[in-house]
């Protein structure tokens, strides 16, 4: 599997989890990673290098940007969406696997 087929994987875990349970402190951290980290596939080079430039509270912009893009991506490539979210991964001890 590859790194980007496994964090949609964990995005849409989390998703589904956090509709059915209030999340674990340690779910929450790995979640919000896997999704910022997501996220970023959608930058270029460019916008990545920027990122990284930008204090926190100031990423807003590049922030939106990338979350568009995933959107636009999901809606134009259901089968992937698809076959992602049949991974769904099962939580052990607030850990997801």
């Amino acid at each position: 599997m590859t790194d980007f087929m496994m964090l949609l994987a964990v995005h849409y875990t989390c998703s589904s989890l956090s509709q059915v349970q209030v999340l674990q402190q340690q779910q929450v951290r790995q979640c919000s990673v896997a999704y910022e980290t997501l996220k970023t596939h959608f930058l270029t080079a460019e916008e990545k290098a920027q990122l990284e430039d930008t204090p926190l509270m100031a990423r807003g912009a590049l922030s939106q940007l990338s979350y568009q893009r995933f959107k636009e991506w999901e809606a134009s490539d259901p089968d992937t969406v698809a076959r992602a979210k049949s991974m769904i991964m099962t939580t052990k001890g607030g850990t997801l696997h």
